[in-house]
């Protein structure tokens, strides 16, 4: 029990109650019904002035299980730090402090978190001389990726066997197989502790399974092996292929933290429930059914993660082989220019090789024409020369010097020059 100091101060927090109007689903179950009372009274929707009779017991004089349904906004564009419960402060209040909620789950409920989860907890109540009175006890259930957290708070009265159940976001599909199952069997739904706990873990178990379902077909499209006959190298050239990998990695790491902490509530309960045998009242025995149910969604549960964590490590083996394979074509391509770089570089050889050659004949002959030249060019001369023109051209002889000579002189000017 916490004061109202304190109740006031974690409402005060969620302002956005002030203007919420309410809107409850009760769910009333008794194993020995009053004058001819149903066994099953289920009330959807009501509001302020519907609700508060049945904080006061009514119509039933002390029903076996009560349960307050309390839907959420699950708008996408609200803040991820705040629950916008669809109830108005006063009639909150009021429903705190008629069954002693504790602080803790009406703190996590309003004021979530999304990496830091509310946790289980249970608390046994008793007196001195009269033993353990009550048994209360919260969790945080969640059927998948794509939904948000089921909130459960549960008091137990430990002499009478009654139950009352706070569930704030409870799924519609969850709601509906509780009030199947409470049509069908009221008395084991109303007498066995812990069933409800039992229903929304096996429906929890049923999302995640429907989960990973999802997550393994799109798994199975990029390993290609459905006989589509699409190469492996098709990861390589699909586009945004990285991205779409990568998203569904995170997906199967987020799934994983989530069958984690779902194994984790699981334990706890069952291990709750254990404790709660050894307080010995006869309805205690019924307790096993519901404990049974657990362990068999546990073994499920634990095979689906261990073929999450399968599935997570295949796909971070699909995201190193689109990027070895990535890599093979950038060494192939690679490959190609060393190739094409050596042909260029033979080429550029072979056209060094034909330009030494011509430098060389070109070298062999340079002095020569330079003699040539230098000796063919007109130069005037004085009237006392003689000179024998020939074509366009004047080949002067300087006096008294034979051809043979001039042949000779050109010769050997021109060798020496050429090496």
């Amino acid at each position: 029990m916490f004061s109202p100091t304190e109740l006031q101060e974690i409402l005060r927090q969620g302002a956005f109650l002030r203007e919420a109007t309410t809107q409850i689903d009760i769910l009333q179950v008794s194993s020995k019904p009053v004058n001819g009372s149903p066994k099953v009274f289920w009330e959807p929707r009501l509001d302020d002035s519907g609700i508060r009779p049945y904080l006061k017991n009514e119509p039933f004089i002390d029903p076996t299980l009560r349960i307050f349904f309390i839907p959420g906004d699950t708008d996408a564009s609200r803040a991820l730090t705040a629950n916008y419960v669809r109830i108005s402060l006063d009639v909150l209040e009021e429903l705190c402090t008629c069954f002693e909620i504790s602080p803790l789950f009406i703190g996590g409920m309003l004021h979530p978190s999304r990496w830091a989860k509310l946790g289980q907890a249970s608390f046994v109540h008793e007196e001195h001389e009269r033993g353990p009175l009550t048994i209360e006890c919260f969790g945080q259930f969640r059927t998948g990726l794509s939904t948000g957290p089921i909130y459960v708070w549960l008091s137990y009265a430990v002499k009478s066997g009654s139950s009352t159940y706070i569930i704030f976001g409870c799924p519609e599909h969850v709601k509906l197989d509780i009030l199947r199952r409470a049509q069908e069997n009221p008395s084991q739904v109303a007498l066995a502790p812990f069933t409800i706990h039992a229903c929304i873990a096996s429906q929890d178990y049923h999302g995640w399974k429907f989960t990973l379902e999802s997550l393994r077909g799109q798994l199975l499209h990029w390993e290609n092996i459905r006989g589509t006959g699409i190469p492996l190298q098709s990861i390589n050239q699909t586009p945004d292929a990285t991205e779409k990998l990568y998203r569904l990695s995170r997906s199967f790491h987020i799934m994983l933290g989530d069958l984690n902490d779902f194994d984790e509530r699981l334990t706890f309960f069952i291990e709750l429930g254990a404790k709660c045998k050894s307080l010995t009242p006869p309805h205690f025995n019924l307790v096993d059914t519901a404990m049974e149910n657990m362990l068999y969604t546990q073994s499920r549960n634990r095979i689906c993660r261990r073929w999450a964590e399968n599935y997570s490590a295949r796909t971070t083996i699909m995201i190193n082989l689109r990027f070895s394979i990535g890599a093979q074509v950038d060494s192939r391509t690679n490959l190609e220019i060393a190739n094409l770089t050596s042909k260029i570089a033979r080429d550029a050889q072979r056209d060094s090789s034909s330009m030494i050659t011509i430098a060389a004949v070109t070298m062999v002959f340079l002095p020569g024409t330079f003699i040539s030249v230098g000796s063919s060019t007109l130069v005037p001369l004085p009237p006392s020369l003689q000179g024998i023109r020939s074509g366009k051209g004047m080949m002067v002889r300087l006096p008294n010097m034979p051809a043979g000579h001039f042949l000779l002189s050109y010769i050997t000017d021109t060798v020496p020059g050429c090496i």
